[in-house]
Formats: C-alpha cells, structure tokens, sequence
C-alpha cells in the first residue's frame, strides 16, 4: 500500500535523505490505513545495520491540526486586513483626512485600529 498521498513527496524525501544523509520537518501528505489523507512531519535518517544492510529509520508525526490551525490564522489575517482597509476608507470618508484624532470620533476606531496579537495598525 502507498504510503504517500503523492508519489513525488517520497522522491523527494529519497533524494533529499541521499543529499544530506537526513531529513528533518519534511512536511508531505500521507495516506492512512483507511485511506483518509493527513498532513504528517518526518524526521529520517540512514544508518547501516550490523550485517552492513542500508536501513531508513523514519519518525512519522501527525501535522494536521497545524496545518489546519496555521490555515485559520492566514485566513483570519487576510480577513482583518480587509476589514482594516474598509474602516480605513470609511474614516477618510467621514472625515476627510486621515489622522488618528479624527480615528478616535469614528464608529468602529476600536476595530479600525486593532492588529494581530493586540499591535496597534497605524490609523
């Protein structure tokens, strides 16, 4: 059964291990038993075993709630800049000019003025 949700990502995971002898935080969508795809993070290594065989040790760690959480958060962000923007053009609508005093009489100053993680956005 094929691991790999695309053929290519395993290649590339060979050719980068042959590369560099490892691989860390290899980001690749994989395949799970009953076929469901996630997004899972692989550590591997070579080493030679004492009958000298070449064998891949590999650690497997489930990503997709990561995944998903970091996908939440550029959406997220991509909606606060819309947001940002429209309050922005509101306000010099309003007021004519754009100045943080004038920000302060808008509606919705609180809003047009509130970053990512509580950073001030230049009004």
């Amino acid at each position: 059964m094929e691991r790999y949700a695309n053929f290519e990502d395993r290649q590339r995971l060979l050719e980068l291990i042959r590369e560099k002898g490892a691989a860390k935080g290899f980001e690749v969508r994989m395949k799970r038993k009953d076929n469901s795809i996630f997004w899972a993070s692989l550590n591997a290594i070579t080493q030679v075993a004492g009958s000298g065989e070449k064998q891949l040790l590999s650690i497997i760690e489930d990503d997709t709630d990561r995944k998903q959480t970091e996908e939440e958060i550029r959406r997220n962000y991509d909606i606060q800049n819309v947001l940002n923007s429209l309050l922005r053009l509101s306000r010099r609508r309003l007021t004519g000019r754009n100045t943080k005093e004038n920000a302060r009489t808008h509606p919705f100053y609180p809003l047009a003025c509130f970053g990512i993680e509580g950073r001030d956005i230049p009004c």
